[in-house]
């Protein structure tokens, strides 16, 4: 039996001092049978140079003549892949050389599984190790728990296309967030596999598209809209249903607070104005980074949670003072 063709797509911009080792990687792949289409959003660096070094048939490269935004060259881009699966890779990243077999492999043997994501390492300019990300949840808990929060690395995921077609693939709604909007779909009525490797690499550096302002804003504001749907779509628990509604509370905050040097007497003003409506979600700040640990997914709706609620609201009450007399100097 043929091996299935794997289109690699890799969105680029300006990524020169990367983009070399990504494409690297594909080409040591273990796995054959796949094709590289590059997509390059009018970088003013040489990283267009760079990828046109690279005399491989299996490498198409494509170029806007000016920059349009990963969102829609991410939309023309899909437009050029052949393969029954897709993989991603981010221009800064790269992965395993059996990345590509051993994710092929899962598809195989597990027909309903529409979606591959594999554990990471997350390494800075330098090499050196940031973070491991390796959940030791099982494939059930992670699909549920990435219904309150992105958590699968992009450069990480391989799907089925014919599955990706179905929901329209990228949407046009989302600039940044289209990858966890599809990882939503994706998983609807199909299942998801983690593979507990190390396959994917993931680059954290200053130009790093998570660690530019107007694109984290922006990135914030359509996991709010992606939320917002996906609450009025499937059908939660009440407890669940109370989680996804502070998670969305929680990154108005962090948008607020993200817009405070710019607009600072209307973010401060809004930011008061939901502790007021809310003031127990003061304490409930750091619930996105307690959401990414295995332990805090599992206890979620245990009688532990429930036990936290109760001092959130005891200590809301002694901070409720000092939040009036900030809109009364404020407002």
């Amino acid at each position: 039996m043929s091996k299935p063709l794997v289109s690699i797509l890799l969105n680029c911009y300006n990524a020169s001092n990367y983009i070399s080792k990504a494409i690297q990687s594909v080409l040591d792949q273990t796995y054959l049978n796949w094709e590289l289409i590059v997509w390059d959003d009018g970088s003013t660096d040489d990283t267009l140079k760079k990828i046109k070094k690279f005399d491989s048939e299996k490498i198409k490269i494509f170029s806007n003549k000016y920059n349009i935004g990963l969102g829609k060259s991410r939309i023309n881009a899909i437009k050029k892949l052949n393969g029954d699966l897709v993989a991603i890779l981010d221009s800064d990243d790269y992965f395993h050389k059996e990345k590509l077999s051993k994710q092929v492999e899962i598809f195989e043997k597990h027909p309903n599984v529409s979606l591959c994501s594999s554990w990471c390492r997350i390494l800075d300019e330098k090499n050196n190790l940031l973070k491991n990300i390796n959940y030791n949840l099982s494939n059930t808990e992670i699909k549920n728990k990435i219904n309150f929060l992105n958590v699968l690395p992009n450069s990480s995921l391989m799907y089925r296309r014919n599955i990706a077609e179905q929901f329209g693939w990228y949407s046009k709604k989302f600039e940044y967030s289209q990858d966890y909007d599809l990882t939503l779909k994706l998983l609807e009525k199909n299942d998801l596999f983690l593979i507990r490797e190390y396959l994917t690499f993931i680059m954290f550096h200053s130009q790093s598209m998570t660690n530019t302002k107007h694109l984290n804003i922006l990135s914030v504001k359509e996991q709010i809209v992606i939320l917002r749907d996906n609450l009025k779509k499937k059908q939660f628990s009440n407890e669940e249903k109370t989680l996804i509604k502070t998670i969305i509370n929680v990154n108005v905050v962090r948008l607020y607070f993200k817009t405070l040097k710019d607009d600072t007497y209307n973010s401060l003003k809004n930011l008061i104005l939901i502790f007021l409506k809310n003031p127990s979600l003061f304490f409930k700040l750091r619930i996105l980074k307690k959401l990414e640990t295995d332990n805090f997914f599992r206890a979620c709706s245990s009688v532990v949670e429930r036990y936290v609620d109760i001092v959130e609201v005891i200590s809301s009450i002694l901070i409720m003072p000092t939040i009036f007399f900030l809109k009364k100097v404020l407002i």
